[in-house]
């Protein structure tokens, strides 16, 4: 299914939608003698999958005789939700001659005024031309806000148990260095015993805590990268692959699994060797 829709030179500046290539509409182009179309990005490349130039092609569509003229190419605009592909469609310059029935009618605008006073006046308008019209006015960004009620509530929820994992990582790395040091008290002992300073002890379990932490950041790296693809279908304009949010993660786990070992760390590095020697 192809969508077109009848839009005024001022709908792509109006919505902010990008003309990619060519130019858009223009008053002129309303007039009963000019044919022009405009197609999305979409629609241009399933048309012209060779790589063909569009601008200047002839166009038509459905069982109409009447060819039109290729004079631009506009981005796509999700009409269906955000995390919905972008459909294929078309526009054309909308004439006070366009034939045939429609329900609805749209009208965007866009104003500097308070949208409170706008609405007043487009209905007091409106009813003086016609008081049976049923006129329903709403924000752009009440409108895009529904359209990001779902997507924003599972962000919220994957934030919510993506941040509980970290803990639950933080509190994991925080135990187990601190179990790898607590082993390590007789040999800390003997090290002091024989001349290490603290600041020796200090890098020696730090470089321990490195070796196994780097070690599990790459696995896990690994299955990150692996599993990502998994939640294509759950984001919008990221990439499942994105080398900053995964850098980002390491990061942090790097920072926790620091600043785990570091406590006890530094509680070794004020070990009595005469205590450590004893230790069980």
């Amino acid at each position: 299914m192809i969508g077109y829709r009848f839009v005024t030179p001022s709908y792509f500046p109006a919505l902010g939608i990008p003309i990619l290539h060519g130019r858009s509409f223009r008053e002129k182009d309303r007039s009963p003698a000019e044919k022009p179309v405009i197609l999305s990005e979409a629609l241009a490349k399933r048309l012209f999958s060779n790589g063909e130039d569009p601008l200047g092609k002839s166009f038509r569509f459905g069982s109409q005789n009447q060819w039109r003229t290729i004079i631009g190419i506009a981005g796509d605009v999700k009409n269906h939700g955000l995390a919905a592909p972008a459909d294929p469609e078309f526009y054309l310059p909308w004439k006070n001659e366009v034939g045939g029935s429609f329900r609805s009618g749209h009208l965007i605008v866009q104003s500097a005024i308070n949208p409170d006073a706008v609405a007043r006046w487009i209905r007091s308008e409106t009813a003086a031309i016609d008081p049976t019209v049923p006129v329903t006015i709403e924000g752009m960004t009440t409108r895009v806000g529904k359209l990001a009620q779902r997507p924003r509530f599972t962000a919220v929820l994957l934030s919510l148990f993506a941040c509980m994992g970290v803990l639950l990582a933080g509190i994991g790395i925080y135990g187990v260095v601190g179990f790898l040091v607590a082993q390590q008290t007789r040999e800390i002992g003997i090290r002091i015993a024989l001349g290490a300073t603290p600041r020796n002890v200090l890098t020696m379990v730090l470089l321990a805590m490195v070796r196994w932490t780097v070690a599990g950041a790459a696995l896990g790296l690994l299955g990150a990268w692996l599993s990502s693809r998994f939640l294509d279908s759950l984001l919008f304009e990221v990439r499942a692959h994105d080398p900053f949010l995964l850098s980002s993660a390491l990061f942090v786990l790097l920072a926790v699994a620091f600043l785990a070992a570091l406590i006890p760390a530094r509680r070794a590095m004020r070990v009595d060797p005469m205590v450590a020697l004893r230790y069980e």
